[in-house]
């Protein structure tokens, strides 16, 4: 019982805070109430520079980054100093069973393509044009693989964060862009509540 407890407590450690694997990727989503919606906005978008990250989405209701995963918990901080998060949700994927099987494909791939190097070398004028094709073909696939793979090590070192922004200083009533995902919040009534 004790151990159920503490993988209980891990568990929610994990998915309120920010941690970071350097194989899972991760996206974070923030409903916020500010009085300064573009003032926020502002300096999710410094930070974000600053940091090595960049700006994937921007309108006036919502902001789209891209910022190194281990940076992520800056975000969180400045959105904290200057408005009220409403709710919040957090996505994990494990990529590393993905990046294990795209790089054994990728050496398997190689090998061959060193094989067949090595048998056009000594191969005779007919085939010759059939080991040709195969090169051509292993190339393309080692070329697809190698792209599938930066794509990967891409959304593992870039977390990305979308915030909602609702301005609270002209809320009247429900905010306009959020509804929780716990469907039992909305059935509490307490909306007016998050925008007083």
């Amino acid at each position: 019982m004790k151990r159920f407890g503490t993988l209980i407590f891990l568990l929610f450690i994990t998915v309120m805070g920010f941690s970071w694997n350097e194989d899972s990727s991760y996206s974070y989503s923030y409903w916020i109430n500010t009085e300064y919606p573009e003032r926020t906005i502002d300096n999710l978008r410094k930070i974000t520079d600053e940091r090595g990250g960049y700006v994937k989405y921007l309108d006036k209701h919502r902001i789209n980054l891209k910022i190194p995963a281990p940076d992520s918990e800056l975000i969180l901080n400045e959105i904290k100093k200057t408005a009220f998060i409403s709710d919040n949700m957090k996505n994990t994927s494990n990529l590393s069973e993905s990046l294990i099987t795209l790089n054994a494909k990728l050496k398997t791939k190689d090998t061959l393509l060193n094989q067949l190097y090595a048998i056009f070398n000594n191969s005779g004028l007919t085939q010759t044009m059939d080991v040709e094709r195969e090169i051509n073909q292993i190339i393309l696939d080692i070329e697809d693989l190698k792209g599938k793979i930066r794509y990967i090590e891409n959304r593992v070192a870039f977390s990305e964060i979308t915030i909602y922004v609702n301005n609270s200083s002209r809320s009247t009533g429900y905010p306009r862009v959020h509804r929780s995902h716990w469907q039992w919040i909305n059935t509490l009534g307490i909306k007016n509540l998050l925008n007083k």
